[in-house]
């Protein structure tokens, strides 16, 4: 419910009187799926109904998509069904009841009426009501990391099948020098199935925002693999033809103003609650709706599609972090009508692991620290090889999605060893390190809408 910040605690103590609450989650990502493990963690002994609201019937690990463009066998790997996932979810606890929706939110209604408006395939268009609700819509981005209007894994698997004919024996040129690009550039100069590669940023360095030795390896592997670096170089429509490029593959980043993005969604009071300057949902400190005028109590966002106080890299182990908040404070208001809601972190930790290639060639950055993949030295590049450690992972986050045991007992241990790293390296007597988080440089694009939203964090 839309209330100021006066009114919000009188508000919430109204919410909490009978029945199970309804948690709505609008997204199925990594997002929306560690916020329901936590969720269900820590109400093993409390009634609750989780409804996760999801335009695809499927759920992608995009983060292994770059070997899912060059094998069809990879592609089919990295791809769940919902229904498999939500079984295994429901399985963890007698007391919560978790279903799946497919469809597209097309409006949020907060006031009188606490209620998400959604369409379903046939263009009906549909109601639900919310205690609480989560928006981790994500965020866009162009074919093939992402196809907007793949609903069903027939038809993302069709996408990434026709991506793969097109570009085969091609010059294919990529765009965008993030990490994304960086992967699948040198993916396919390794593969061989493409005739020339070629990867162009606007920049003057490549991995823009990491730590220059991060830009140093990989414009060194570029070089010595054949990959050619355009610098400096904004794709225009002419672009492909100019450089002599056969095929394209667009990896700008992420985008959030196109259709289906929070714009389409938060209309009336929601839509002063969009950020102008990058179309994100603007949230305080407790990961609530705010506005310069007035923040939501129980409309939440969290992940790509949110833009926090912290400003955050957009990754899967912020998503992590921050997920673990928004579970606490959410049972907080569960149980105790939000008397201790907890702050996210001023400062959150940066984690990338970016191969090149598949010959154990990358970095793996945490904070300011980098390391370097042993691809020179014959014997240890087998051991320590980016791309099987983020392949294990991969692996290892499918299989507890899938509710194996063994695998979610080694991704908990994981995250417990990594949230004490983060706490490790919080310590004032260790800020001389690479690795501790004040070393992160802040991201200053969009500074002055989060200082504005900053003064309206809804008090405990």
């Amino acid at each position: 419910m839309g209330t100021k910040q006066g009114k919000q605690e009188q508000v919430g103590s109204q919410r909490h009187l009978i029945g199970p609450k309804q948690i709505v989650i609008v997204g199925a990502s990594f997002a929306g799926l560690f916020l329901a493990k936590k969720l269900i963690k820590l109400h093993s002994k409390i009634p609750l109904q989780i409804t996760f609201l999801d335009k695809n019937s499927y759920f992608e690990l995009i983060t292994s998509l770059p070997g899912a463009l060059l094998s069809p066998e990879h592609a089919s790997r990295i791809i769940l069904p919902y229904t498999q996932i939500m079984a295994q979810l429901t399985s963890c606890s007698p007391h919560v009841s978790v279903q799946f929706i497919q469809g597209m939110l097309t409006r949020v209604t907060a006031g009188g009426s606490d209620s998400i408006e959604y369409s379903i395939e046939n263009g009906q268009v549909r109601y639900l009501r919310y205690d609480y609700l989560v928006l981790a819509t994500g965020s866009m981005y162009s074919q093939p990391i992402k196809h907007y209007y793949a609903f069903s894994q027939e038809d993302r698997l069709e996408g990434l099948k026709a991506k793969r004919e097109s570009i085969k024996g091609k010059s294919v040129l990529v765009v965008g020098g993030g990490s994304n690009g960086v992967e699948i550039a040198s993916e396919m100069a390794e593969s061989g199935g493409c005739r020339r590669v070629g990867l162009a940023t606007r920049g003057q360095r490549l991995l823009g925002g990491l730590p220059e030795r991060c830009h140093l390896a990989a414009d060194r592997w570029m070089r010595e693999n054949g990959v050619e670096v355009h610098y400096n170089t904004t794709y225009q429509e002419d672009t492909k033809d100019t450089l002599a490029y056969d095929e394209v593959i667009d990896c700008t980043g992420f985008k959030y103003t196109s259709s289906g993005g929070p714009s389409s969604y938060l209309q009336g009071d929601l839509s002063s609650c969009i950020s102008p300057q990058t179309g994100q949902i603007l949230v305080n400190s407790y990961l609530q709706l705010s506005s310069p005028s007035q923040s939501f109590s129980n409309i939440f966002s969290l992940g790509d599609v949110c833009l926090t106080p912290s400003n955050e890299e957009k990754a899967i182990v912020p998503i992590h972090i921050l997920s673990s908040f928004l579970s606490a404070n959410l049972h907080s208001l569960i149980t105790n009508n939000g008397s201790n809601l907890q702050p996210i972190p001023a400062v959150i930790p940066r984690v990338y692991m970016i191969n090149f290639g598949t010959r154990g060639a990358g970095v793996v950055v945490f904070n300011e620290f980098v390391m370097e993949g042993m691809d020179r030295v014959p014997v240890l590049r087998h051991v320590v090889s980016v791309k099987k450690f983020k392949r294990m992972i991969d692996w290892l986050n499918l299989g507890e999605l899938q509710g194996h045991k063994c695998e979610r007992c080694i991704m908990s241990a994981q995250y417990t060893g990594m949230d004490a790293a983060f706490c490790l390296f919080r310590q004032q007597c260790l800020k001389c390190l690479p690795c501790h988080v004040d070393r992160v440089d802040r991201r200053k694009s969009v500074k002055d809408a989060i200082k504005r939203v900053k003064k309206y964090d809804t008090l405990q």
